[in-house]
């Protein structure tokens, strides 16, 4: 028995280092001979202009270890386009952040240092109109902690992944570290470094005002954003540190329109005064046809509802922790 265990990880090793010389030698412009120069274009605008980016992609659409090989070297060929690639039921199931009340792993941290209230910013970048919201909340709260909260307050569904980036560093949760590490092994992607956001707190990676770094949610249609501190001020002596909605504005785009291009155009369409059929049914799977849908428009008090539940989920779940 010792010996066939023995062999089956010999060949393991050899089936790992084959995927891994291939993937390294695969160049963005053998993977992308084969597409249209419209497909080209959308990649370009996804951001997916590098072997890396392409590897990145690979990763995100959360193609099982496996298949990495086979689907590396076919993800561009005319009749398997990247965008046909999705996960499956089973994949979902698998993630259990994809539930609204999910609970990351990781909550607050440990820390000599008292926690301090930080003023959180999180923009949309380059939406056709401003999306911008503003929370309080305390320094020692984890990354994903945190992820989970910027999610409910711009108002995604929370049914896609996320990360964050500041400089070369990548922060995403434990369930997404060990997908990577499935997909890719040990040696990662491209020159990024990752780190688990459910074991570092928010004062790890921003420590002073001012200082930002980037929030990705959605690796297809990539939804970018900024992050940054606002304000930082100390607790009052027997102050509860807390978790604050303060304002925002402009309304969440529909998920999976095609980024913030894709929601653009589905403005100039919502403002035409002619429409074709296509249009009109477009607009209606978005539910963009509401006459009351301003885009310009946050609703704050709803908005603030589905921040305090949460943070009431999260209070019973540190409870129960005790």
């Amino acid at each position: 028995m010792a010996k066939i265990v023995k062999m089956d990880n010999h060949r393991k090793d050899e089936e790992n280092k084959t995927v891994e010389e291939f993937l390294k030698n695969l160049s963005y412009e053998t993977l992308t001979q084969n597409l249209k120069d419209s497909e080209k274009k959308l990649l370009k605008n996804l951001g997916i202009k590098t072997t890396e980016d392409v590897l990145g992609l690979i990763s995100m659409l959360g193609i099982k270890s496996d298949e990495k090989f086979e689907n590396a070297k076919h993800l561009f060929e005319k009749d398997n386009p990247p965008f046909d690639l999705i996960s499956t039921d089973e994949d979902d199931e698998e993630d259990e952040y994809y539930d609204l009340d999910y609970v990351p792993k990781g909550l607050f941290i440990e820390k000599d240092l008292p926690a301090k209230e930080y003023h959180i910013r999180i923009k949309l970048n380059n939406a056709p109109v401003k999306i911008w919201r503003e929370l309080k909340v305390p320094s020692n709260m984890s990354l994903e902690l945190l992820a989970q909260f910027l999610i409910i307050a711009m108002g995604w569904d929370n049914a896609h992944l996320h990360q964050f980036k500041k400089n070369d560093f990548i922060f995403k949760n434990t369930s997404d570290i060990k997908r990577d590490n499935d997909m890719f092994g040990e040696w990662g992607i491209g020159r990024y470094r990752t780190y688990n956001a459910d074991e570092l707190a928010i004062s790890d990676v921003l420590k002073q005002k001012g200082e930002r770094m980037k929030f990705e949610y959605d690796f297809g249609d990539s939804w970018e954003h900024d992050v940054w501190v606002k304000g930082i001020r100390e607790y009052e002596k027997d102050e509860e540190p807390t978790v604050v909605f303060v304002k925002g504005q402009g309304a969440c785009p529909p998920e999976d329109c095609g980024g913030v291009w894709g929601y653009e155009d589905l403005l100039e369409i919502k403002t035409k005064k002619r429409k074709s059929a296509d249009e009109k049914e477009r607009l209606s799977w978005y539910g963009l046809d509401d006459p009351h849908f301003k885009p310009e428009l946050c609703n704050e008090e709803w908005t603030n509802e589905d921040v305090q539940n949460y943070w009431s989920t999260i209070k019973e779940a540190m409870k129960k922790e005790k």
